[in-house]
């Protein structure tokens, strides 16, 4: 997904985020793809949870690193 079609998928979904939350997270604070970004947003929004919850690796639980 570029760059254009990421903010115009993600401003509908900022604003409900905004209301639900009272703040607008970056995606760049965030180490995942524009896709995973915008599913763990819908995620969000839906179950009225923060996005750090949908995106592997900040939700607290453990991730397994393989060397």
């Amino acid at each position: 997904m570029d760059m254009y079609e990421f903010g115009k998928v993600c401003q509908p979904l900022n604003k409900k985020y905004n209301e639900l939350f009272g703040y607008i997270p970056h995606h760049d604070d965030f180490p995942c793809t524009r896709e995973a970004y915008v599913d763990a947003l819908t995620q969000a929004i839906t179950q009225k949870k923060e996005v750090f919850y949908f995106l592997p690796g900040l939700s607290g639980e453990v991730v397994e690193i393989s060397e």
